[in-house]
């Protein structure tokens, strides 16, 4: 299937945000083995989500990258050197994202996806790997949720046939 273009809603980030492609592509290439495996994998899945708008393969992305949802959490409570970890939840409202992954994998809803909503998981991942990498954190998704004052809490599922 190929997308039409569409236009971005808000502000466009690419160039200011993506800019950095080659600190990550750097920090890989020198990375033992195994983060450079999962560090690939990662991006596979990541361009496959941003191919097809399909939530489950950005969460494949963070999953391969991370671990479990409790893993990706703990790496966004240091990465953005929270508090506590419920302030992910809170403040990146990662909960939300949780929640479509337990929508889709325990009830079969297909999560239908703004392109808001996709920039953030974009830059959700972005965090993650430059964290993992051991390169400066600069805190994309919030910066993405501040300017926009997103609420992922509005994004749809849909209930998928059996």
């Amino acid at each position: 299937m190929t997308r039409s273009p569409q236009p971005v809603e808000g502000p466009d980030y690419s160039a200011d945000r993506w800019g950095g492609i080659d600190q990550v592509a750097e920090a890989i290439s020198q990375s033992g083995e195994s983060l450079q495996r999962r560090s690939r994998l990662a991006l596979h899945y990541l361009n496959r989500g941003c191919e097809d708008s399909d939530f489950i393969n950005y969460w494949t992305a963070l999953e391969v990258l991370c671990g479990p949802a409790g893993k990706i959490r703990a790496a966004l409570w240091k990465a953005y050197g929270f508090g506590r970890q419920h302030d992910v939840d809170d403040q990146l409202q990662f909960k939300v994202v949780r929640g479509w992954r337990h929508d889709l994998v325990h009830q079969g809803t297909v999560i239908g996806l703004s392109a808001e909503a996709e920039r953030y998981l974009q830059y959700l991942f972005l965090d993650l790997i430059r964290h993992v990498l051991g390169l400066d954190h600069i805190g994309y998704a919030k910066i993405l949720l501040d300017d926009l004052d997103l609420d992922l809490t509005g994004v749809q599922g849909i209930e998928a046939h059996r």
